[in-house]
């Protein structure tokens, strides 16, 4: 499953930087990573327009724009961070089919190029699904068991080839049942199944696969604890508010903002931090005035 998808826009003083994203919680690009990115792309005489990228732990799929003008150019990455076992070039498609629209609202505010990448995630999780793919997994199996043969493990090396025939597949369904019933809002069954999947890894000897069907169903079972707290922080706020009650009405939508930003919502972090903000600013003048 994607686990980031982020715009990188080139700065002629700043250089390139993360201009939009949306992803899971935790999920992000250091300036380093998007440095990376960009000589990976940029490093011959000829900018590479599609690349494959594994990048400290990371896998990604990235795609270069380049649009040039009178006087300037601009530049554009759209970096996608996948989950170990994807091929990255399977979601090439998914990034050109980006480009057009990413050029379009480019114009237009940064709130609104977050708003459109994180409709662009949402949509690639949801039509995608996960393009974790069991052949891939399979040949990984197969070759771990042909090294426990190799070193007289016939008994492990027996039962991992016979997990390797089915399980691969059983592995990937129940990845993709665990994103489509989290996109339902069926959280606790999004957390079983990606807890099925993490089995399905442990008997494969998939550990790197475990440890993130582990943490997706984890995950599961935390957004709808997480948004529950949100919404009692924004119906706080919204009191306060109707009470003229600002300082207090300023804290709940801080709150809300930090909430957004522990479920991955750009935008719901952004409106929410800068309702606080103004609330606080306002505070402060109206009481330097009494």
């Amino acid at each position: 499953m994607p686990l980031l998808l982020a715009l990188l826009k080139w700065d002629p003083v700043a250089g390139m930087a993360v201009y939009a994203k949306y992803g899971m919680a935790g999920q992000d690009l250091t300036q380093d990573q998007v440095n990376s990115i960009l000589m990976s792309h940029a490093s011959g005489k000829k900018a590479v327009e599609k690349l494959a990228i594994q990048l400290e732990g990371l896998s990604l799929a990235s795609k270069f724009m380049e649009k040039k003008k009178e006087k300037t150019v601009d530049r554009l990455i759209l970096a996608l961070v996948l989950n170990k076992g994807e091929k990255a070039e399977s979601f090439y498609p998914d990034l050109d089919a980006l480009e057009a629209a990413m050029w379009d609202n480019l114009p237009k505010s940064q709130i609104k190029m977050n708003m459109l990448i994180q409709e662009a995630f949402v949509k690639l999780t949801t039509q995608v699904v996960s393009k974790l793919d069991a052949e891939t997994i399979r040949k990984r199996v197969i070759k771990r068991a042909q090294d426990m043969l190799d070193n007289n493990q016939i008994d492990k090396a027996q039962q991992l080839l016979s997990f390797s025939r089915s399980m691969p597949d059983q592995l990937v369904a129940a990845a993709n049942e665990g994103l489509r019933l989290r996109n339902e809002k069926r959280y606790e069954d999004s957390s079983k199944s990606y807890n099925d999947a993490k089995d399905y890894a442990n008997r494969l000897q998939e550990p790197e696969l475990a440890d993130d069907f582990a943490k997706n169903a984890a995950r599961s079972g935390e957004i709808p604890v997480l948004e529950k707290s949100r919404d009692k922080a924004l119906k706080a706020a919204r009191e306060h508010m109707k009470k003229e009650e600002f300082i207090n009405a300023a804290s709940k939508f801080k709150e809300a903002a930090e909430l957004s930003d522990k479920l991955g919502d750009v935008i719901g972090k952004e409106i929410n931090g800068k309702k606080s903000q103004i609330l606080f600013q306002y505070s402060e003048i109206d009481g330097l005035g009494q």
